[in-house]
């Protein structure tokens, strides 16, 4: 037990010194492993849609490894949406497999778009979800 007027011992910080033998501190600081990018390999065939939103275009093919198409309005992302529906009929290709919209895009009317597509995907046989 410590009297009142008697100190607990304080123990010595360690400083980091250019000059001095710092292999002690070494194992305190974790070694990050670099990431490698694209996390997964690019598909031959496009798999998002981007909708006025081609900010994210270089980072989705770059860092993750979508093949991303990007349209700037909400017409033409209808449009492509028409027309990939097409090619998977004939070719029986992959459809998209995300449609991102950029919510913060003022001319885009967002109940208006969800509807269009979803009675597109049910006049080509596809179970909106």
């Amino acid at each position: 037990m410590i009297a009142e007027d008697e100190e607990e011992p304080v123990e010595a910080v360690k400083t980091i010194s250019p000059k001095a033998d710092n292999r002690d501190l070494q194992t305190v600081v974790p070694v990050v492993e670099r990431e490698v990018y694209p996390f997964k390999p690019m598909k031959s065939h496009t798999e998002v849609l981007l909708v006025s939103f081609s900010s994210m275009k270089s980072v989705l093919e770059t860092k993750i490894g979508f093949r991303c198409e990007d349209c700037q309005m909400e017409e033409a992302g209808i449009a492509a949406v028409k027309k990939a529906l097409q090619i998977k009929q004939q070719k029986n290709t992959p459809f998209y497999a995300y449609i991102m919209v950029d919510l913060d895009d003022v001319t885009i009317i967002i109940e208006r778009f969800g509807r269009t597509l979803k009675r597109l995907f049910i006049e080509a046989g596809i179970k909106p979800e």
